[in-house]
């Protein structure tokens, strides 16, 4: 799920503070943080970003 507008410019303005290996992760993470329906932890927003299958890239 891509952010848009007004999100997405101030989740890119964060990752730019991030160093580059782990920038890519906040905008899925964020996303994920406002999709996600039940508990508000890592797994649940993970699941609802839809990252499956190379999850462990986010740890």
């Amino acid at each position: 799920m891509p952010l848009t507008g007004k999100m997405a410019i101030l989740v890119t303005s964060m990752a730019g503070m991030l160093d580059a290996r782990m920038a890519f992760r906040l905008s899925v993470i964020m996303a994920g943080m406002m999709v996600a329906e039940d508990r508000r932890v890592a797994a649940a927003w993970f699941s609802a970003a839809g990252v499956q299958d190379d999850w462990d890239r986010f740890l």
